[in-house]
């Protein structure tokens, strides 16, 4: 099944807080590390409202929130996703979400998201882990990749603020992750990239490609196909040709003639020498 074009976010109706989780999940960079998102808290009531169409494991994840709810219902407090890669994600992913009430008693799941580098193989050999040697609870079991998508795993843990103790001892694999989430650099690095989207918000004034443009320049480039949604300039879709156009790290961008001109990707006319677009202010490797 070919993976579905869909758009993460949209600057004109999204939080500054999801679209820099967006940023966080789908960004190129090859410190997993910088992947992690503590996502907003998600509410019970969101799952009968949320569009679950965005790919071939929408339903699976609606699936999987659902039982998340229900095990949470039944006292687990942390309740550990795994999503494994397949046909439509190139690689897997973990969830961690502590269990809570809001001010009016609902439940809700407060989660961190993070790129698991796991083959389905391993994925699976992790869930059996967790529930045989650890404990863990699901709705309905799993023997399978698929039937792990659906079912989180649940545990009850006596205090909610060691949360990190116990994942630590259950994968203790992930040692860089939780170190990096220990020591507040997820939350810190989250919080910058806030203040990015921000002042990317101003500058592009409701256009979603300028806002892009705006992120890639500030070294900020989202995955051109994304797992979960895609970026609105990437290769395919028109805005960049991969053949004129090569973005590096740092959001520097080598720029060739355009019958016979020189244009930035957002569509500025260059004139020559220039080494930064007076419109959308990306960067060029060289004086173009």
């Amino acid at each position: 099944m070919p993976r579905q074009k869909e758009f993460y976010y949209d600057v004109t109706r999204d939080s500054d807080v999801v679209i820099a989780g967006a940023h966080l999940e789908e960004g190129l960079t090859p410190d997993i590390r910088k992947r992690i998102n503590h996502a907003e808290r998600y509410l019970e009531k969101r799952v009968n409202f949320d569009k679950w169409d965005w790919n071939g494991h929408s339903e699976a994840e609606k699936k999987a929130t659902i039982n998340s709810f229900e095990l949470a219902k039944d006292g687990y407090n942390l309740i550990i996703w795994i999503s494994p890669k397949s046909h439509i994600y190139p690689e897997a992913r973990i969830n961690f979400q502590l269990v809570g009430k809001d001010e009016k008693g609902e439940l809700f799941l407060d989660g961190w998201g993070m790129p698991l580098l796991y083959d389905q193989k391993k994925s699976v050999e992790l869930g059996d882990r967790l529930v045989l040697k650890y404990k863990g609870a699901t709705m309905d079991g799993f023997n399978n990749v698929e039937e792990l998508r659906i079912q989180p795993i649940g545990f009850k843990i006596k205090d909610q603020m060691q949360w990190l103790s116990e994942c630590r001892k259950m994968i203790p694999e992930l040692e860089d992750i939780w170190d990096y989430i220990g020591t507040g650099e997820a939350e810190k690095r989250k919080e910058e990239l806030v203040k990015v989207v921000v002042e990317g918000r101003k500058y592009a004034k409701g256009d979603n490609v300028k806002f892009e443009l705006f992120m890639i320049a500030q070294g900020h480039r989202l995955n051109p196909f994304g797992d979960h949604g895609a970026s609105r300039i990437g290769f395919g879709n028109g805005l960049f040709n991969i053949s004129k156009f090569r973005i590096f790290q740092g959001g520097e961008v080598k720029v060739e003639k355009v019958d016979g001109r020189l244009v930035c990707p957002c569509g500025e006319v260059l004139k020559e020498g220039v080494t930064r677009c007076p419109k959308c202010g990306l960067r060029f490797v060289d004086s173009v």
